[in-house]
């Protein structure tokens, strides 16, 4: 850090000398603000339940959508993630376009794109007062996600304007974050993805945004020193079992559904009979039913989590989450349409019966809540949602 009195403003650490860099404490402060606003925001909804919007599951959806605008970006929800996130904007950016909404999809993007830029970091998620923070740790997922973003909105203008961030983006992560011998994501650290609380020692995952990492740069003409890896042949090698992927590399042998979706939702692995054998597995294990879909089944004791999940204890285990049910009915439509459109009937009945697109269930279906978390409302998943039914 260069010498020089040190000035603190609005989540940065500024020097003398003009240099800005983030500030750790900070940023995690905006995770304690992030927390606080959740809970308090959860007291109002444990009184007065989920908003009732009116009509049927597209005409519900519709108006969640328009709710989630906030004139500068997408929320992650109408109810308590007013942030920017990400990796939602990114899962729901095709259903958005298709609902007419491009506008609003490269303003967000200019948006994001701005901040991570001036805080020198691509990060999971942005406050509602601008500033890039991540849920937990630095995630794969983030880089992969931006870049998607980019080439889905075919924004060449935003692609010229961040070429150089985006370059150095890529080779400062790559340096810190990923083995160069391997191609994998560094063992010794915890990387944040859609399972956020999760600790996992080189998460399928990870290595799949990795894969999509390289997949965009390389269309995008960036700085890409993914190219040398395989990364169907890392995932297929190091973590296919023959029915379904490992989670991670920890030795684990429990099954975890965001590992056996991500893979072939960002087509990273795209052999059918594989396809098959993982959907195969997930059915027999009952991470579809009674709506899909779980994040694991009944070994969640093999799964390490961050300290923080004690305050929404269960949150990631075998709940039911239908962000990730939607991206499965997605892969399932390639083998089954017919088992898709089954999907798809139990997710417009729980809108329809909720009048609302709640953010997560428990086992028996029923609205996650402990006594800090009451799941969340509104959630910007409705995109997806409407993509599917077109």
């Amino acid at each position: 850090m260069p010498q020089g009195r040190v000035r603190v403003s609005r989540g940065r650490v500024s020097c003398r000398s003009g240099v800005r860099i983030p500030s750790d404490a900070l940023l995690t402060w905006q995770n304690i603000r992030f927390g606080l606003r959740i809970f308090f925001t959860d007291v109002g909804r444990k009184r007065r339940g989920f908003k009732q919007y009116k009509g049927g599951a597209k005409e519900i959806c519709r108006q969640i959508v328009k709710d989630c605008w906030n004139d500068d970006y997408y929320m992650g929800s109408a109810g308590h993630f007013s942030d920017f996130w990400l990796r939602d904007f990114c899962l729901c950016l095709e259903g958005l376009l298709k609902e007419g909404h491009e506008k609003e999809c490269k303003k967000s993007l200019r948006y994001a794109l701005s901040k991570y830029k001036e805080y020198n970091s691509i990060t999971t998620t942005i406050s509602p007062d601008g500033v890039p923070f991540h849920s937990l740790t630095f995630g794969w997922e983030s880089v992969a996600y931006l870049l998607r973003c980019i080439v889905i909105l075919k924004d060449r203008e935003a692609l010229e304007e961040y070429r150089d961030f985006l370059n150095s983006m890529i080779a400062h992560y790559f340096e810190r974050y990923v083995e160069k011998d391997t191609g994998l994501p560094l063992k010794s650290y915890h990387f944040t993805s859609m399972k956020d609380f999760a600790k996992r020692k080189q998460a399928c995952v990870d290595v799949c945004f990795l894969a999509e990492t390289k997949k965009n740069a390389k269309l995008l003409r960036l700085n890409n020193p993914f190219e040398r890896y395989d990364y169907e042949k890392i995932l297929m090698e190091g973590y296919w079992t023959g029915d379904y992927f490992l989670d991670d590399l920890s030795g684990r042998k429990y099954i975890a559904g965001d590992a056996n979706v991500i893979p072939f939702w960002l087509g990273v692995v795209k052999d059918k009979k594989v396809l098959r054998k993982a959907i195969d597995t997930l059915r027999e294990h009952k991470f579809d039913d009674p709506m899909p879909l779980r994040y694991t089944h009944h070994a969640e004791e093999d799964v390490d989590f961050h300290l923080v999940e004690i305050f929404a204890s269960g949150y990631e285990k075998s709940t039911t989450w239908p962000q990730l049910g939607l991206l499965y009915i997605g892969i399932v439509r390639k083998l089954d349409k017919k088992l898709a459109e089954k999907y798809l009937d139990s997710f417009t009945k729980m809108i329809e019966s909720y009048k609302n697109f709640p953010e997560l269930f428990t086992r028996d279906m029923k609205p996650f809540k402990t006594p800090f978390y009451f799941c969340d409302e509104g959630m910007d998943w409705a995109a997806i949602y409407l993509e599917l039914i077109r």
